[in-house]
């Protein structure tokens, strides 16, 4: 009996020891000193932003050209106007309008004083460089924003056809011996002005600068006989060389053009200049982005044009890279720094 209730002592203690073991240890009491654990933020959504809406354009486009109407930046203007509205590119009119005067000063403050107003646009070459820095005309290539780099157009030095003047060595071999010669161009310190000095400069002659109101108005005076030579390009004397009015003395290019196989590059002269002439676009500082990119697509659009290329292009031997927006003004930039030496030898750096 005694060894029956030893037994079953025995398995008692047993199944409380197996208990115990099995039990969760109790929590521990919360404290102040134990913080409740922080919620976790939801992630936040991503902020999409959208492209600022515009109705642009609504009205006409004023499309400014600094120089007179005849000239190469005037049929520049006429031509890309009339291809962006004819193939429906912009949805409304581009008005050309001619701002002469002060080698591209006036049309410069005409339009830089439109700041903020996409309505304006303004053709611009070198002298859109080459004004400021000669002279302080109250504004200069950073009162805009660029807009497009068209290319860059042939430099020529052109003569009347009955000129004693065959080709670029026999000026040389004139002014060397004692004689002295005049060349026109468009503007004082402008880009037919910087050519112009680039040429005799490095052939090492002297001569005299004419300037006028644009580059169609130094060949009439050259055509005239009241000037010896004029800087020009295709684009304003073509049909003058083809009718044989006038000829060629010197080409800015490394090789001779195709249709005037007959006119010697300076190069070929003896004359190490290579050296054309830009032409762009550029509207008033501060337009709105939207703005901004609609008038780039539309350039983007045009220079793709089989018009574009073929009424300007071909035709006149315009050497196009297009580029646009930021890389238009770095270009622009570059450019400036460029002229500054040309305008120092002309005494016309005022920086």
């Amino acid at each position: 009996m005694k060894k029956t209730i030893a037994l079953l002592l025995s398995f008692v203690m047993i199944a409380a020891l197996l208990t115990g073991c099995g039990a969760a240890a109790p929590a521990p009491a919360a404290t102040e000193a134990t913080p409740a654990p922080a919620a976790v933020d939801a992630a936040p959504e991503p902020v999409v932003e959208e492209a600022p809406k515009t109705n642009f354009p609504e009205k006409d486009i004023e499309v400014v050209c600094p120089f007179a109407a005849g000239g190469g930046t005037a049929l520049t203007a006429v031509t890309f106007s009339d291809i962006i509205m004819q193939k429906g590119i912009a949805p409304v009119n581009l008005n050309v309008v001619y701002k002469p005067g002060g080698s591209c000063a006036v049309a410069m403050a005409y339009t830089a004083a439109k700041r903020g107003n996409p309505y304006y646009l303004m053709l611009v070459t070198p002298a859109f460089v080459t004004t400021p820095l000669s002279g302080d005309i109250g504004v200069d290539l950073h009162d805009f924003t660029p807009i497009c780099i068209f290319g860059v157009d042939t430099n020529m030095l052109v003569v009347p056809a009955d000129s004693p003047f065959q080709d670029f060595t026999d000026v040389i071999e004139f002014v060397k011996g004692g004689g002295s010669v005049t060349c026109g161009g468009a503007a004082a310190g402008g880009a037919n002005h910087t050519f112009a000095q680039l040429v005799f400069s490095t052939a090492g002659i002297d001569y005299t600068y004419i300037p006028y109101s644009g580059g169609s108005e130094g060949v009439t005076a050259v055509l005239g006989g009241h000037i010896d030579m004029t800087v020009s390009k295709p684009t304003e004397c073509g049909s003058f060389i083809e009718s044989g009015q006038l000829r060629i003395l010197g080409i800015g290019n490394k090789e001779r053009l195709a249709i005037y196989p007959d006119g010697k590059t300076f190069v070929e002269q003896g004359v190490d200049v290579v050296e054309g002439m830009f032409r762009g676009v550029v509207a008033p500082a501060d337009i709105p982005e939207a703005e901004r990119q609609i008038l780039i697509d539309y350039f983007k659009q045009m220079v793709a044009t089989d018009e574009w290329r073929e009424q300007f292009v071909d035709k006149f031997l315009f050497a196009s890279d297009p580029i646009f927006g930021d890389e238009a003004r770095e270009y622009l930039e570059n450019t400036q720094l460029r002229y500054i030496d040309l305008l120092k030898q002309l005494g016309m750096y005022e920086g």
